[in-house]
């Protein structure tokens, strides 16, 4: 799975709460439940995910946790690009004339045509038995009718 990692905190300076994309692309190694005390002493469940980051951004990921508040949105499987965005602002949310993203394209595969259909070899013949008759002092070998499956 990839997913990107975004950040929702309140700048200095700035009144509203700001989400940004902080990562985008970033594989998770693993994912998962882990029992942690709380502020009370009480063991909680608390989940954990576990990405594959370069150093730089583990960096940009701890400042991030430590800001504002992390969220993890899965990614297109078939989606590798990376996007520029501007972010988001509560104000945003609410603007009559807010610009709504366009959906993407939908992707228009033609089925693969199936292979010719290849007429299928003649089944061989059923074998058949062989009595080995013994008369006198001659021998020979006789086919008896062919052995039917059961």
């Amino acid at each position: 799975m990839r997913v990107d990692v975004l950040v929702t905190m309140r700048p200095a300076g700035e009144g509203g709460a700001r989400t940004n994309t902080v990562l985008q692309n970033i594989v998770v190694v693993a994912a998962g439940q882990q029992i942690q005390p709380d502020a009370t002493g009480k063991a909680v469940n608390v989940p954990v995910v576990t990405l594959l980051v370069t150093p730089d951004q583990a960096e940009a990921l701890t400042l991030a946790g430590n800001e504002g508040r992390i969220q993890l949105v899965l990614r297109n499987s078939g989606d590798q690009a990376t996007a520029r965005t501007r972010g988001s602002e509560v104000g945003d949310l609410y603007a009559p004339n807010r610009p709504v993203a366009a959906a993407p394209a939908p992707t228009v595969r033609r089925a693969a045509s199936p292979p010719p259909a290849v007429a299928a070899p003649p089944a061989p013949p059923p074998p058949s038995e062989d009595v080995v008759v013994i008369r006198g002092s001659q021998m020979s070998l006789e086919k008896v009718g062919a052995v039917r499956p059961n």
